[in-house]
């Protein structure tokens, strides 16, 4: 006799392991921008001084601080990605919990419509096309704001309504 798997809890349980980690990040990625930001004001400085050679030890300073802003970057895609994963697993967890659960293809759809990155859209596409019924991947066509997501359960479209329409006031909460 197999014992059930209590899916929500444990997609509530990744949700906010992923917010945790995410949470923590932007914290350490914020001031080692901060510290970057310094080194580079030191260099331009140091850049202009009149002896050449500290002016060259500015100019490579202030160099390699653009190239540490840059690749920060990084941090940011993926921070996004991870953000569209908690707000899958959010999603997953509520047509889980919900009594009437929004067919596969809608909750797919508002999955989707996070996808900000184009590779997101392609992987998406591939892997949607390997399942044994693929799902719709185009949108509905209609007048209404949130196409995607009107056979969602509530709870599920009033989060797709905050992060689509309003994201900053979106926040991370999982309610």
């Amino acid at each position: 006799m197999s014992a059930s798997i209590p899916l929500p809890p444990l997609l509530e349980l990744a949700t906010a392991q992923l917010e945790v980690a995410l949470q923590n990040s932007n914290s350490h990625v914020a001031q080692l921008a901060t510290s970057v930001d310094a080194i580079s004001k030191l260099g331009a400085e140091l850049r202009s001084h009149q002896d050449p050679v500290v002016a060259e030890q500015g100019a490579r300073l202030l160099a390699e601080a653009l190239r540490a802003m840059f690749s920060m970057q990084y941090h940011d895609q993926l921070a996004q990605r991870l953000e569209h994963v908690r707000d899958a697993l959010g999603d997953m967890h509520d047509a889980l919990a919900a009594p009437t659960p929004a067919p596969a293809r809608v909750l797919l759809g508002v999955i989707r419509s996070r996808y900000t990155m184009e590779d997101e859209r392609k992987l998406s596409t591939w892997c949607s096309a390997r399942w044994p019924t693929r799902p719709r991947t185009t949108r509905m066509k209609t007048t209404k704001p949130c196409a995607a997501a009107w056979k969602c359960s509530e709870r599920m479209h009033e989060r797709h309504q905050r992060q689509v329409h309003d994201p900053a006031a979106a926040g991370s909460s999982r309610a």
